[in-house]
């Protein structure tokens, strides 16, 4: 591997910026788990299924959207 890339020191900035997507990750899936309880609660959690009428396929995509913002 070393002829291929060059060696790079795991400094301080690339902790930081593991911290805080980790961080990210613990609210996004806190959040995630959160909705889902509720969408049981409404019988609007559909486990499996791809339709528009469950409430998991729609807060899916706007997670996935907040997720993809959050990483840039």
């Amino acid at each position: 591997m070393k002829y291929v890339l060059k060696p790079w020191k795991l400094g301080r900035w690339f902790y930081q910026v593991v911290k805080f997507s980790i961080v990210q990750y613990m609210i996004i899936k806190i959040l995630a788990a959160l909705l889902a309880v509720i969408l049981e609660a409404f019988g609007m959690y559909c486990e499996g299924e791809f339709n528009w009428e469950c409430g998991t396929y729609r807060y899916g995509w706007v997670f996935e959207q907040i997720w993809s913002h959050l990483m840039v």
